[in-house]
């Protein structure tokens, strides 16, 4: 049996398949992978998903391990492709509420703001998603924002714009890049003190 190359790291879909044709050609076994959730609260059983010429053969090994793997039929690539353009909503969603509630903070407008968007969105919790959207940002901004640049170089490769990408990862770099450790109970308690301050240290950062 060939060995598997469990590969997770969100590359543009061309040089992963030049690492297969490299790693198949050297009878090892390429597998993409893509992992859909945050990993601490599931473990072992976060979802996955997985492609490639032996996504079958790595289900059944996987599976008996045990982990949660769902395969995507088609060539390498096309799972991680998946959670990469996936991204630039999840992690574009976390800047565009930090972009939108830190104005809000900064012009006293924040209740108006907020209240608006509740009326007119009534299923989307503003204040909850801004919350959790800030906290992950803190924690993992730095690792979504080098993502977001492999997402920028992906979308390069399909010939389409990619502004809002290489947004994301700005805002997600500099937020990241502070430093801080606030968890979601100690943002909510604070909220317009926590976006005050943040909005202080990220006024002198530069691109």
């Amino acid at each position: 049996m060939g060995h598997i190359f469990l590969i997770s790291i969100h590359v543009p879909l061309l040089r992963k398949k030049s690492a297969f044709e490299s790693i198949e050609t050297n009878g090892g076994w390429y597998l993409d992978v893509a992992v859909m959730a945050p990993i601490y609260a599931k473990k072992n059983l976060v979802p996955l998903l997985i492609s490639g010429d032996k996504a079958f053969q790595a289900h059944a090994l996987l599976e008996k391990l045990p982990m949660d793997v769902k395969i995507i039929e088609g060539p390498v690539g096309k799972a991680s492709t998946i959670k990469m353009v996936r991204s630039i909503m999840v992690k574009g969603l976390e800047a565009l509420t930090a972009e939108c509630a830190l104005a809000a903070v900064e012009a006293d407008v924040l209740d108006e703001v907020f209240n608006s968007l509740s009326a007119e969105h009534p299923h989307f919790d503003i204040i909850k998603h801004s919350i959790y959207n800030f906290e992950r940002s803190i924690s993992h901004g730095k690792r979504r924002a080098e993502e977001l640049k492999e997402v920028s170089k992906m979308l390069e490769d399909l010939r389409l714009a990619n502004h809002m990408s290489k947004a994301t990862a700005v805002w997600q770099s500099n937020i990241g890049s502070l430093g801080k450790t606030n968890s979601n109970s100690e943002i909510k308690e604070n909220f317009v003190s926590f976006a005050k301050q943040l909005s202080s240290e990220l006024r002198d950062r530069k691109e």
